[in-house]
């Protein structure tokens, strides 16, 4: 009688354990399903054969039936599903990389010229200052040839170095790009000329661009 108990133990365990790891199989590899079963069955019913058996149960699939019937009816269940779990359809999680700690840009030397701005030298604007004109002053437009570092005015004339330097500052004929938009743009606000100034950058010689010289 104890050989009897100890062999049912051992088998509702070892069902139990089958089915779970059935349930487990189907749900990633559906159509091993099947298969598996059937070879887990039959290597049990094998090994039951060779243990002396009384009572009713004289198979192991009916004392699982008679013991755990909820079990069977999960593999029955399992077994009649003819799904198929493929892998290779699934869509990949959207991934978003946002780091959490990132701050804006902020550049250091616009800041530091924006801190620096008085009225009594020229000091470069943005684009937007340009365009809004708040200060209502007259706009002019000069051209600096960044090959020969010459500076002139609309009507093609130079602007000598300390003119230039008092009217847009020499320093700023440096920043070129700075909150203009445009890498060779630089707007420039004179307080005591009482102008706004677009300064555009060409990267010829004047002498060869205006005079002609070596052409």
């Amino acid at each position: 009688m104890k050989t009897s108990i100890v062999v049912l133990t051992a088998v509702i365990a070892a069902a139990g354990g089958v089915v779970a790891g059935f349930l487990f199989a189907q749900k990633k590899l559906g159509r091993e399903f099947d298969e598996r079963l059937e070879s887990e069955l039959a290597a049990m019913e094998k090994h039951y054969r060779k243990v002396e058996k009384r009572g009713e149960f004289s198979t192991p699939d009916a004392a699982l039936a008679a013991i755990r019937p909820e079990l069977v009816a999960a593999a029955e269940a399992m077994t009649r599903y003819q799904g198929h779990f493929d892998e290779t359809r699934m869509e990949p999680p959207i991934r978003v990389n946002k780091n959490v700690f990132s701050k804006p840009i902020v550049d250091v030397d616009w800041e530091l010229l924006k801190r620096d701005r008085t009225e009594e030298a020229p000091y470069v604007i943005t684009q937007a200052e340009y365009m809004e004109g708040d200060r209502q002053y007259p706009q002019i437009t000069l051209t600096y040839f960044a090959g020969d570092e010459v500076l002139i005015d609309e009507r093609d004339d130079v602007i000598e170095t300390s003119d230039a330097d008092e009217l847009v500052g020499l320093d700023n004929l440096k920043r070129f790009g700075l909150q203009s938009n445009d890498p060779n743009v630089v707007y420039v606000r004179n307080h005591v000329k009482e102008l706004d100034v677009e300064v555009n950058q060409h990267e010829g010689l004047y002498a060869e661009v205006v005079l002609g010289v070596g052409t």
